[in-house]
């Protein structure tokens, strides 16, 4: 069962242990966006236009945790403001504990062609950047070294055309260095002493050990060529 992390690892052209198969796109960003250690006064950028869900999670984080929530504005062209995300890292007295984006908003169709520049300013402030990447994935080719992610999330049941109930995540090994998953079980981690334990040393740490085999099977559709062909990746 390793030639789907093989095959979406080539994909996103990543590393095959820097990726997780879960059981959908939320799933990922909640397994990312709950292991983040927030803490009252962190300031978290989203755009205009997040997914629903993301948002949600955001607003339970300022009851929970009393985060801030600041909108990166667009720019004429209705890309992402860069010069404004610029001023809002600057803003504060700390830099923000992360960069959120979605690529392709669900409720708009636009495509925030600046992603990649948003990434360099993130790495470059040391910043971690989650991008959701659901609606992009199988529509165009997606590079996460040069988008600069440390994260990146998406379904498989849209244009991967895997089931529904699939669901992946790319996490750097820099990132997973920094941060846990929201939760893990004996899947993704060894119950070491009776008061700690050990995360496996791979993406895996972010899945679940209840999976659908056949689900996670389907996305070796890309290296047979039926998806990579598409996108621009040869299998």
């Amino acid at each position: 069962m390793e030639k789907p992390y093989t095959a979406l690892a080539q994909l996103l052209n990543c590393h095959p242990d820097e990726i997780a198969i879960t059981t959908s796109s939320t799933t990922s960003w909640f397994q990312v966006f709950g292991g983040l250690k927030l803490k009252a006064g962190d300031r978290i950028l989203t755009s205009i236009s997040e997914y629903g869900s993301n948002f949600l999670a955001y607003l339970q984080a300022i009851k929970r945790q009393q985060v801030e929530v600041e909108i990166i504005p667009e720019d004429a062209e209705g890309d992402v403001n860069l010069e404004a995300l610029e001023k809002l890292v600057a803003a504060g007295t700390s830099k923000p504990a992360l960069i959120a984006i979605t690529h392709i908003p669900t409720s708009s169709g636009r495509v925030y062609t600046h992603a990649a520049a948003v990434g360099a300013i993130a790495q470059r402030e040391g910043i971690p950047y989650l991008l959701d990447a659901t609606q992009s994935i199988g529509q165009m080719p997606i590079d996460v070294q040069q988008l600069q992610c440390d994260y990146l999330t998406s379904t498989g049941r849209k244009f991967l055309r895997a089931p529904r109930g699939t669901g992946l995540l790319y996490a750097s090994r820099a990132a997973m260095a920094r941060a846990e998953p929201a939760t893990v079980d004996v899947h993704g981690a060894v119950w070491t002493t009776r008061h700690d334990y050990q995360l496996v040393p791979s993406a895996k740490r972010y899945e679940l050990y209840e999976m659908s085999y056949a689900a996670k099977a389907s996305y070796l559709t890309c290296q047979n060529g039926m998806l990579c062909s598409s996108t621009g990746f040869t299998s």
